[in-house]
């Protein structure tokens, strides 16, 4: 299902974003195998003949150019729905809006450059890895010119589905970032096939293009991997993942800055389960009957044992 302001609603929007950009892959739905996310190919759409030409199969092809721009997606470089802010702190650290071109990074405008400025950046090393595995490497000119046509391929389509949508003004000029409404989420279901993991890093993965690992620097090799029966000890942020039942949180704070009626008001609803959450003031210790309470997270330590006994 596209994401779209007519169809996700702005409390539900961030989080499914951030999901999309998460810099820390390993504890997301997708680095632990959960969720697949990838970006919708037309059926007209073919892939570059220069790409068969290496030996590459149509699926292998597809399959390397979606983990090419979900090096772009990882750095936060996604429009987003009217509804969603791209400095929300819910990206950070990587506040947006990002950008990407062929060439050129500049920091202080938060763009990246598809081409590494100097060096190697996580596209060319992936696609240096392949190259190798095929025995198609020629040099690291030639690998880069390949790196240039996937470039010109991706944001040059002609298409209503382009995967890149462009921006630009006089002071950066023509800039580009990963069309939102091209991504798709798919569940993946337990025990499936689709799932590979690093011999060396332990990565997960849902593709593996001649069994090179993406992550950047690896020299392992990725294997089919199912997943064992679901196990805390196995893995701790899965079982929270699979297992736990989502609550609504409804917050509200109460402090001696509220009107009397305005803090009974609150206090009532907190009571009757309508707002489960209180951020309070040390006001609240005193004397406040609330009945049951799951849990008290103290911001300090208190100052007093009578201040403890209290709270």
């Amino acid at each position: 299902e596209r994401i779209s302001s007519q169809k996700k609603d702005r409390e539900v929007a961030p989080w499914i974003m951030a999901e999309a950009v998460a810099t820390d892959g390993r504890q997301s739905l997708e680095g632990l195998g959960i969720l697949s996310i990838e970006m919708e190919k037309p059926d007209s759409w073919s892939i570059p003949k220069p790409l068969l030409d290496l030996g590459l199969s149509e699926n292998e092809g597809w399959d390397m150019l979606q983990e090419m721009v979900k090096t772009v997606r990882s750095q936060g470089v996604l429009s987003m729905p009217e509804e969603v802010h791209p400095d929300d702190e819910i990206f950070a650290p990587r506040l947006g809006p990002i950008f990407i071109r062929e060439n050129g990074s500049d920091r202080k405008d938060k763009i990246l450059s598809w081409i590494p400025t100097k060096g190697k950046n996580k596209r060319l090393d992936y696609l240096t890895r392949i190259l190798k595995t095929i025995g198609k490497f020629e040099s690291d000119e030639k690998t880069l010119e390949i790196l240039r046509g996937i470039w010109k391929f991706l944001k040059d389509v002609d298409s209503d589905y382009g995967w890149f949508v462009s921006n630009s003004n006089p002071s950066r000029g023509v800039v580009y970032q990963l069309n939102h409404e091209q991504l798709r989420f798919s569940l993946i279901p337990e025990g499936s096939n689709d799932l590979y993991v690093c011999s060396l890093c332990r990565k997960i993965s849902t593709r593996a293009v001649r069994g090179v690992c993406s992550t950047i620097g690896c020299e392992g090799s990725l294997r089919p991997f199912s997943r064992p029966i679901l196990s805390e000890e196995f893995d701790h942020y899965r079982m929270l993942y699979l297992s736990s039942s989502p609550v609504s949180m409804s917050a509200s704070e109460h402090t001696a800055q509220w009107r009397n009626t305005e803090a009974a008001n609150i206090q009532n609803q907190f009571i009757k389960g309508k707002i489960n959450v209180l951020s309070c003031s040390t006001t609240f210790e005193l004397g406040v009957d609330v009945g049951e309470l799951q849990s008290v997270l103290l911001r300090n330590m208190p100052p007093s044992t009578a201040n403890y006994i209290q709270r």
